[in-house]
């Protein structure tokens, strides 16, 4: 593993038949820590906000031009940030 502590490992790469005829002996892995019972620790904050049912709330007011800039800040909300998105795009 690239780090003592990350000691978890999921194949990420080839996903498909197509990806595995396209780049042939390439492999991808995702090397995650786990904790202290051996579990993977990345998501706890997310798995402890569904189960308290609670997640602060971000309203976002989009302009029509920059949808990609939008996507980007939802993005980091939701994954980031683990918050419930409510977004207005303008057209």
């Amino acid at each position: 593993p690239p780090d003592s502590s990350l000691k978890a490992a999921v194949s990420a790469f080839p996903a498909s038949l197509y990806e595995h005829l396209l780049f042939p002996g390439w492999r991808g892995e995702v090397w995650v820590k786990t904790n202290s019972v051996g579990q993977p620790s990345q998501g706890s904050k997310i798995r402890q906000r569904v189960a308290n049912k609670s997640a602060p709330v971000c309203v976002q007011l989009a302009a029509g031009n920059q949808a990609s800039v939008v996507t980007c800040d939802i993005i980091e909300k939701i994954f980031g940030e683990g918050c419930v998105c409510l977004v207005k795009m303008n057209q």
